[in-house]
């Protein structure tokens, strides 16, 4: 005989909500089998091929910053805290777009018709949060 203790994927979705905010401040919904956060203009989500958010997370962190970066089995969303206010959104390469204010993103650990979403990087204690402009420049030197 099997007795099954996990917990019903709605509550590890509300822990993990609870979880991130008070681990980030961040504010999420749960929507059946889907952990959301909303963007707006405290918090902007920059698609980009999977390789392309791999290659970013290294060089930031050669700089000793970090940043979220959600895996969405391609592509992938960084989520960045603009500390500057900048007047429009940054000139950004081809491969790369701002999700508009508004879009949700799905979280860890919920699972979407591509599969699992994960994360690709996620320190909230750890490294120094880049600014746009560091993330912005950063992609201008990885896409030439």
């Amino acid at each position: 005989m099997t007795i099954d203790f996990a917990d019903t994927t709605g509550d590890q979705l509300r822990h993990a909500a609870h979880t991130y905010h008070l681990e980030l401040g961040w504010t999420t919904t749960v929507d059946g089998n889907q952990l959301a956060l909303e963007l707006d203009d405290d918090l902007w989500g920059l698609r980009m091929p999977t390789a392309l958010a791999v290659e970013l997370v290294a060089a930031l962190r050669a700089m000793d910053f970090s940043c979220p970066v959600v895996d969405l089995a391609e592509p992938s969303v960084v989520l960045l805290e603009p500390v500057e206010v900048p007047v429009s959104t940054p000139r950004l390469p081809a491969a790369v777009g701002r999700l508009p204010s508004g879009c949700r993103v799905p979280l860890p650990p919920s699972v979407t018709g591509r599969g699992p979403v994960r994360w690709l990087t996620h320190e909230p204690d750890g490294g120094r949060r880049p600014s746009v402009r560091v993330v912005t420049d950063t992609l201008a030197r990885l896409i030439p």
